[in-house]
């Protein structure tokens, strides 16, 4: 439990975002377009 305030809440945040990359990436992977790579 030794977290500083906030901490949480900025993972939290975080994980959120993440997981809409990933959906956005899955969405675009069926176009495989290589300008987009990297």
């Amino acid at each position: 439990m030794g977290l500083p305030v906030g901490f949480e809440h900025v993972v939290g945040i975080i994980g959120r975002n993440q997981r809409q990359i990933e959906f956005l990436r899955k969405l675009e992977q069926p176009r495989d377009d290589p300008a987009l790579e990297g």
